[in-house]
């Protein structure tokens, strides 16, 4: 999986780190000022988050002079930054509050725009795609209509590509913790959407015995 630094002025929060993490990346904290970013970036790190919730950042002293060789940066802020000006030199933002399963969203779309995988609001696997702009789903070009549960659960699996999710982790990521349905819920949801996209034998999600489920493309 791809290695991401998340920066702070201060020391950067447990969250975002155990949010990364628990999704399957490789994540490494750094304390950094604004005229230090250069040395802590390794050659792999594919994505920088700035955690600016508790602190500003001036993303153009950041990134400005890494040129060309500076990844992709999304920008944590609360929502009374969203006029900041220098927002303009990150990839994505997140305003906090957000879910997890937005804040891995907006990282694997920052990957996979950096990857040239998919476009900035498209996914692709195989004959489906996936319009999140737009929140529309096709299959071989037709139009397939989900509900936004739906919807968002088969976004979150196809842009989790072959990583197995128990029912749990589902509920949490999709849900969110405050959700006191229990796992049947991702059952139900599952059945839907396969009788939706799974048409003349193709398998886009396998049921993972004893464990959950995996979006294969």
């Amino acid at each position: 999986m791809e290695s991401i630094l998340v920066i702070s002025p201060d020391s950067p929060a447990t969250d975002l780190g155990r949010i990364l993490t628990d999704a399957g990346y490789r994540v490494t904290a750094e304390r950094i000022s604004e005229s230090g970013l250069a040395p802590a970036i390794a050659a792999e790190t594919a994505l920088l988050v700035a955690d600016m919730r508790r602190a500003p950042l001036d993303l153009r002293v950041l990134v400005k002079p890494l040129g060309e060789t500076a990844p992709p940066l999304l920008a944590v802020i609360e929502e009374h930054a969203l006029d900041a000006p220098t927002l303009e030199y990150a990839a994505d933002i997140a305003v906090s509050p957000f879910t997890d399963a937005e804040l891995v969203a907006r990282v694997r779309l920052a990957l996979l725009r950096r990857g040239g995988e998919a476009s900035a609001d498209t996914l692709r696997r195989g004959d489906l795609v996936i319009d999140i702009e737009n929140y529309r789903v096709a299959i071989n070009h037709e139009p397939v209509d989900l509900t936004y549960k739906e919807y968002e659960l088969l976004k979150f699996l196809a842009t989790n590509d072959g990583k197995v999710f128990t029912r749990e982790a589902l509920l949490n990521r999709v849900w969110g913790y405050n959700y006191y349905g229990g796992a049947r819920t991702v059952d139900v949801h599952i059945r839907r959407i396969r009788s939706k996209i799974e048409l003349n034998g193709r398998v886009y999600i396998e049921t993972v015995r004893n464990v959950g489920y995996r979006f294969t493309a």
